[in-house]
């Protein structure tokens, strides 16, 4: 049982579907990971949905990557059923996975990380988080609001929606 590790990055090793399935049902019973960086492994909708299952009972975690991957529309809709039920995490970056979100979808996992944010925030430092932070992700949510098509996240910033976190290249939901 891990009692210090609290970063774990796992990029580029192709660990795919299964062996997603096999590490979200350690994260279930994690009690000390907060970030995990899963970017490049070939991870579907079917690794997207054990991911999303462990989520939801995870108490812990505060940061997930899943950069290029190939997580799809069922798998969005999964990790966006696992944020909601999710106490803890604080951002998200599914940064080209080339699926398509539809807005419920997108509204979810924004509202969801948002709130947490600004939970934690208020909790750790007495305030709320950065204005500039909630702002950008309210004009986001009232992009999303306005298209009647679904939001793209890819590797176009004129076709995603973004928050920034250091990489401006980078499209992602954070709080």
């Amino acid at each position: 049982r891990n009692t210090t590790l609290k970063e774990l990055l796992l990029s580029s090793i192709h660990i795919g579907d299964e062996g997603i399935s096999a590490l979200a049902t350690g994260l279930v019973l994690n009690f000390t990971l907060t970030r995990l960086y899963l970017h490049s492994n070939q991870i579907g909708d079917e690794g997207a949905t054990s991911l999303a299952r462990a989520l939801a009972q995870n108490s812990r975690l505060s940061k997930l990557g899943l950069d290029d991957n190939q997580i799809k529309g069922a798998g969005v809709s999964a990790l966006a059923s696992g944020i909601a039920l999710n106490s803890t995490l604080t951002y998200i970056s599914l940064y080209n996975n080339h699926a398509i979100f539809n807005d419920d979808d997108a509204h979810l996992i924004a509202i969801n990380i948002t709130k947490k944010a600004a939970a934690n925030a208020a909790m750790q430092e007495g305030a709320a988080p950065p204005l500039s932070n909630m702002i950008a992700l309210l004009s986001e949510l009232d992009k999303l609001n306005r298209t009647t098509v679904p939001v793209r996240f890819s590797q176009s910033p004129q076709q995603s929606t973004s928050c920034d976190e250091g990489k401006k290249e980078s499209p992602r939901l954070k709080g």
